[in-house]
Protein backbone atom coordinates (compact mmCIF):
# COMPACT_ATOMS: atom_id res chain seq x y z
CA UNK A 1 0.00 0.00 0.00
CA UNK A 2 1.46 3.45 -0.94
CA UNK A 3 1.37 5.87 1.79
CA UNK A 4 1.13 9.90 0.68
CA UNK A 5 4.05 11.63 2.35
CA UNK A 6 2.17 14.23 4.33
CA UNK A 7 4.71 17.58 4.51
CA UNK A 8 6.45 19.11 7.66
CA UNK A 9 4.38 21.48 9.00
CA UNK A 10 6.07 25.28 9.56
CA UNK A 11 3.80 26.14 12.15
CA UNK A 12 5.30 26.01 15.73
CA UNK A 13 4.10 23.51 17.69
CA UNK A 14 2.46 25.47 21.00
CA UNK A 15 0.58 22.44 23.21
CA UNK A 16 1.06 18.94 24.50
CA UNK A 17 -2.64 17.72 23.89
CA UNK A 18 -3.29 14.87 26.69
CA UNK A 19 -5.99 11.89 25.32
CA UNK A 20 -7.39 9.41 27.31
CA UNK A 21 -10.40 8.33 24.63
CA UNK A 22 -10.94 8.79 21.06
CA UNK A 23 -7.45 10.60 20.05
CA UNK A 24 -5.75 7.79 21.34
CA UNK A 25 -5.55 5.85 17.90
CA UNK A 26 -2.19 6.50 15.91
CA UNK A 27 -3.89 6.06 12.40
CA UNK A 28 -6.94 8.05 13.20
CA UNK A 29 -4.45 11.16 14.65
CA UNK A 30 -2.39 10.43 11.56
CA UNK A 31 -4.71 10.69 9.00
CA UNK A 32 -6.96 13.95 11.28
CA UNK A 33 -4.29 15.49 11.77
CA UNK A 34 -0.52 14.76 10.09
CA UNK A 35 1.01 17.81 12.01
CA UNK A 36 0.43 16.05 15.09
CA UNK A 37 3.71 14.52 16.46
CA UNK A 38 3.48 11.53 18.98
CA UNK A 39 5.28 11.71 22.05
CA UNK A 40 4.17 8.56 24.38
CA UNK A 41 1.88 7.29 27.13
CA UNK A 42 2.08 8.37 30.73
CA UNK A 43 -0.09 7.67 33.23
CA UNK A 44 -1.82 10.86 34.63
CA UNK A 45 -2.09 9.89 38.24
CA UNK A 46 -5.04 11.76 40.88
CA UNK A 47 -7.90 11.34 37.86
CA UNK A 48 -10.25 8.98 36.92
CA UNK A 49 -12.35 7.93 33.75
CA UNK A 50 -15.47 8.30 34.18
CA UNK A 51 -18.74 8.67 30.98
CA UNK A 52 -20.99 11.34 30.98
CA UNK A 53 -23.52 12.65 28.65
CA UNK A 54 -27.05 14.20 27.63
CA UNK A 55 -29.67 12.16 29.18
CA UNK A 56 -30.99 10.64 26.37
CA UNK A 57 -27.54 10.38 24.78
CA UNK A 58 -25.15 7.26 25.01
CA UNK A 59 -22.40 9.11 27.18
CA UNK A 60 -18.65 9.81 26.41
CA UNK A 61 -15.46 9.13 28.33
CA UNK A 62 -14.22 12.04 30.66
CA UNK A 63 -11.49 12.62 33.39
CA UNK A 64 -12.02 14.05 36.55
CA UNK A 65 -10.07 14.35 39.64
CA UNK A 66 -9.74 11.84 42.07
CA UNK A 67 -6.80 11.09 44.69
CA UNK A 68 -6.42 7.67 44.39
CA UNK A 69 -6.90 7.21 40.76
CA UNK A 70 -5.16 7.59 37.64
CA UNK A 71 -5.94 6.99 33.88
CA UNK A 72 -3.26 6.14 31.56
CA UNK A 73 -3.19 8.43 28.18
CA UNK A 74 -1.51 9.30 25.28
CA UNK A 75 0.89 12.64 24.66
CA UNK A 76 0.61 14.71 21.11
CA UNK A 77 2.48 17.83 20.36
CA UNK A 78 0.16 19.81 18.57
CA UNK A 79 0.44 23.06 16.33
CA UNK A 80 -1.96 26.08 17.67
CA UNK A 81 -3.98 25.42 14.79
CA UNK A 82 -4.84 21.82 16.43
CA UNK A 83 -5.63 23.64 19.35
CA UNK A 84 -7.97 26.14 17.94
CA UNK A 85 -9.66 23.47 16.71
CA UNK A 86 -10.14 21.58 19.29
CA UNK A 87 -11.22 24.59 21.24
CA UNK A 88 -14.00 24.99 18.64
CA UNK A 89 -15.18 21.29 18.41
CA UNK A 90 -15.15 20.15 21.73
CA UNK A 91 -17.76 22.64 22.76
CA UNK A 92 -20.12 22.79 24.67
CA UNK A 93 -19.36 19.25 26.02
CA UNK A 94 -16.17 19.64 27.07
CA UNK A 95 -14.15 22.38 28.86
CA UNK A 96 -10.42 22.80 28.21
CA UNK A 97 -8.24 22.26 31.29
CA UNK A 98 -4.54 22.53 32.09
CA UNK A 99 -3.14 19.14 33.48
CA UNK A 100 0.66 18.50 34.60
CA UNK A 101 2.12 15.01 34.13
CA UNK A 102 5.21 13.17 34.34
CA UNK A 103 6.65 12.10 30.83
CA UNK A 104 10.27 11.15 30.67
CA UNK A 105 10.47 12.06 34.85
CA UNK A 106 9.60 15.71 33.91
CA UNK A 107 7.11 17.39 35.20
CA UNK A 108 5.02 18.33 31.49
CA UNK A 109 2.16 20.78 31.05
CA UNK A 110 -0.52 19.76 28.81
CA UNK A 111 -3.75 20.71 27.81
CA UNK A 112 -7.03 18.31 27.99
CA UNK A 113 -10.75 17.96 27.49
CA UNK A 114 -13.34 17.07 30.20
CA UNK A 115 -17.16 16.97 30.30
CA UNK A 116 -18.59 19.76 31.91
CA UNK A 117 -19.62 18.23 35.75
CA UNK A 118 -23.33 19.63 34.92
CA UNK A 119 -23.03 16.46 32.45
CA UNK A 120 -25.24 13.56 33.77
CA UNK A 121 -23.13 10.01 34.66
CA UNK A 122 -24.41 7.66 31.86
CA UNK A 123 -23.77 4.30 29.62
CA UNK A 124 -21.73 4.55 26.65
CA UNK A 125 -22.75 2.62 23.87
CA UNK A 126 -21.26 -0.45 23.23
CA UNK A 127 -19.59 0.68 20.18
CA UNK A 128 -18.08 3.47 21.56
CA UNK A 129 -16.87 1.25 25.04
CA UNK A 130 -15.06 -1.23 21.78
CA UNK A 131 -13.51 1.24 20.89
CA UNK A 132 -11.52 2.58 23.99
CA UNK A 133 -11.02 -1.32 24.78
CA UNK A 134 -9.12 -1.72 21.50
CA UNK A 135 -6.91 1.34 22.04
CA UNK A 136 -6.33 0.31 25.32
CA UNK A 137 -5.13 -2.91 24.02
CA UNK A 138 -3.49 -1.29 21.47
CA UNK A 139 -1.36 0.51 23.83
CA UNK A 140 -1.10 -2.66 26.31
CA UNK A 141 -2.87 -0.21 28.91
CA UNK A 142 -4.31 -1.85 32.19
CA UNK A 143 -7.89 -1.33 31.32
CA UNK A 144 -8.90 -1.42 35.28
CA UNK A 145 -9.35 2.37 34.67
CA UNK A 146 -11.73 1.72 32.47
CA UNK A 147 -13.72 -0.96 33.49
CA UNK A 148 -13.68 1.16 36.86
CA UNK A 149 -14.78 3.97 34.61
CA UNK A 150 -17.52 1.91 33.18
CA UNK A 151 -18.89 0.55 36.44
CA UNK A 152 -19.00 3.73 38.47
CA UNK A 153 -20.65 5.86 35.63
CA UNK A 154 -22.88 3.05 35.75
CA UNK A 155 -23.84 2.80 39.41
CA UNK A 156 -24.30 6.63 39.52
CA UNK A 157 -26.44 6.48 36.36
CA UNK A 158 -28.84 4.30 38.13
CA UNK A 159 -29.30 5.94 41.18
CA UNK A 160 -29.87 9.71 39.53
CA UNK A 161 -32.26 7.42 37.30
CA UNK A 162 -34.02 6.29 40.46
CA UNK A 163 -34.56 9.65 42.01
CA UNK A 164 -35.31 10.95 38.67
CA UNK A 165 -38.18 8.33 38.48
CA UNK A 166 -39.10 9.05 42.40
CA UNK A 167 -37.69 5.72 43.77
CA UNK A 168 -34.37 6.60 45.27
Amino acid sequence: MLRRKTEESTEPYTAVYLTYSFDMDMDEMRRNHPHAKYLGTTILCGYRLAFRGQVDHYALATIEQSVDNSVPVVLWHIPASYEAALDRDCKPLYRKISINVIFQEKSIPCIAYSIYESYQYGMPSIEYFKLLLGRYVSFKFCVRPLVQGYRESMQAHLKNEKIRLGEG
